[in-house]
């Protein structure tokens, strides 16, 4: 599943694809794409008009244009948007937009879990998958104040606070457990009993995980674990059974909230 530093990889291919370009036509193959409108507002609202801007928010897409709209995109588990080549045709597409450039972009989703909202620019803050949004990390940094308030109200497991949208935008399973690793922190601690100092550790390695994996990961098409040509570069994610890279435990995992967590015995004892 798509997380921060995936859908900013999309960002970045849209912001050198579709930025400055006229979607001249817009074939909808999904008609239950769009979540809060009228279908038929998409094509007069999008259709004809110029793409101003290309920004993230945690996993969201925002695609900006003229006129006072913003297209809203969630990639769901599976979606991408790739240039639409003539070999590939629109194989598992939902929609594709037609560019005045003659580019084809095409969101492609095979499980079919990616949703689109078409909000005016006055809206875009009121809409509420993007008002329940906590900071995100690449955007709006982690404040210490924040982590030691957030994390200090509940009880409940780091790993599983750490996915929490509300809390950080953008952080999921994969980066939870990287995230966790680097610290030493063993993923079951309760939020609650973290210090200042283990709070400036997340703080820092949130946001160098998400630039790496950014820079590690850039290309045309984001890969998913599963699909061909994805290389797993994370240290502990899906390593079970394997010595830990830093001090030569063993790798385990267990299930906490039915998500595979991943962890090294001896370096993330407590």
């Amino acid at each position: 599943m798509p997380e921060l530093p995936e859908v900013e990889i999309v960002a970045i291919n849209l912001r050198k694809w579709m930025e400055g370009e006229i979607v001249s036509k817009l074939d909808i193959v999904d008609k239950k794409i769009l979540q809060n409108r009228p279908l038929p507002e998409l094509n007069k609202y999008v259709q004809g008009r110029r793409c101003t801007a290309i920004t993230r928010r945690a996993k969201y897409l925002l695609c900006h244009f003229e006129g006072g709209h913003t297209l809203v995109g969630h990639l769901g588990m599976t979606g991408k948007i790739v240039r639409l080549t003539p070999e590939e045709g629109a194989r598992h597409a939902r929609i594709v937009f037609h560019l005045g450039n003659g580019e084809a972009l095409c969101f492609k989703d095979p499980r079919r879990f990616g949703k689109a909202w078409l909000v005016e620019d006055a809206g875009l803050e009121v809409l509420p998958e993007l008002a329940s949004l906590g900071p995100d990390p690449l955007i709006d940094g982690l404040k210490l104040k924040y982590l030691r308030e957030r994390f200090g109200k509940t009880a409940r497991a780091i790993k599983v606070v750490l996915m929490e949208q509300s809390v950080i935008g953008g952080i999921g399973n994969i980066l939870a457990n990287e995230i966790l690793f680097r610290c030493g922190i063993h993923p079951a601690r309760p939020a609650n009993k973290l210090d200042d100092t283990d709070l400036r550790k997340i703080r820092k390695h949130t946001v160098a995980i998400c630039k790496d994996t950014i820079r590690r990961e850039s290309s045309d098409e984001v890969k998913y674990f599963g699909e061909a040509g994805a290389v797993n570069h994370f240290q502990v994610y899906l390593h079970e059974g394997e010595p830990c890279p830093r001090c030569g435990g063993a790798i385990e995992r267990m299930n906490m909230a039915q998500r595979g967590t991943f962890y090294c015995t001896k370096c993330q004892s407590s």
